[in-house]
């Protein structure tokens, strides 16, 4: 279905080739999301999103979301100024949808986040002004502490590749059309026992890995929907992470389960991409779509 988006992002093109076209004229009777990137790579993540988005039954209505007094290494300052929206002009907006991605921060202690001030005001006021917010990996760690005051945890290796997660709840509208064995993608530090969760928060757990790591939990409401891993990158994106890990000199271990026969020469299968799909239209038909439709 078309979305709205400004027509000259260069995602345009790449999505045009799927017949997936913006339109130029909001309308009140669309879904509105706004989205707030922090991943380095904006371009690629704007496809990334978008794209999936893309895939839904309805029209939707996109605006990005861009932080003061930062200067990005991998996106143009003049991309960002032309195409995402500064706080003070959408705090007087109401959004159905929300979206804050992951960002490469989680060896960092918050506070020594230099937008880390700006993120804490964006996510309360996103408390009142938004129908329900999607925090996806690092977005999740920082949202967990805004909202719930849990401490910042991590693991000792970080969880990268693909794995098999178990469906915890197959009930629950998020989780529908879930395999009860599924696969998805992750790129990450941060650690989410499940026990932990459910000893000092009131959130429900929907999905976890294999190993008992939460991977897809929820407030009761829907308000607030976390998902640790990264539904949305494309077949090559932990690739292009990897090889520029090892660029870099920083000797990252080799993704799991990821490359066929561990051979980075070798394009990985695309075995997360359904499951993707659903969590963003099962998040917009649950949580976005019914209260339009009940208003």
């Amino acid at each position: 279905m078309p979305i709205y988006f400004h027509d000259e992002l260069p995602s345009a093109k790449n999505l045009s080739n799927y017949y997936i076209k913006s339109i130029h004229d909001k309308n009140p009777n669309n879904i509105s999301i706004l989205i707030l990137n922090l991943m380095p790579d904006k371009i690629e993540t704007e496809y990334q999103i978008l794209h999936l988005l893309s895939q839904l039954p309805t029209h939707i209505d996109i605006d990005f979301l861009r932080l003061d007094h930062i200067k990005h290494k991998n996106t143009s300052n003049f991309h960002i100024n032309k195409f995402y929206l500064p706080f003070d002009v959408i705090k007087k907006n109401k959004y159905d949808g929300f979206i804050v991605t992951g960002a490469p921060l989680e060896m960092i202690v918050f506070e020594k986040i230099k937008f880390w001030d700006q993120l804490v005001k964006i996510i309360n006021w996103a408390r009142y002004n938004v129908s329900s917010s999607l925090f996806i990996c690092w977005a999740v760690q920082a949202a967990l502490n805004i909202l719930y005051d849990t401490p910042q945890k991590n693991r000792t290796n970080k969880l990268s590749g693909v794995f098999a997660h178990n469906l915890s709840d197959n009930e629950n509208g998020l989780t529908q059309g879930f395999d009860e064995v599924f696969y998805a993608i992750h790129s990450r530090y941060a650690d989410y026992p499940v026990s932990y969760l459910k000893e000092n928060t009131d959130l429900r757990v929907l999905a976890e890995t294999v190993t008992n790591d939460a991977y897809f939990f929820s407030s009761y409401d829907n308000r607030f929907v976390f998902v640790t891993g990264h539904p949305e990158y494309g077949r090559l994106t932990l690739s292009n992470e990897y090889l520029r890990d090892i660029a870099r000199g920083l000797y990252p271990a080799l993704p799991e389960n990821y490359f066929p026969n561990n051979d980075i020469s070798r394009h990985p299968p695309f075995t997360w991409r359904s499951h993707g799909v659903l969590v963003f239209s099962n998040w917009i038909n649950r949580c976005l779509l019914n209260k339009i439709l009940t208003k």
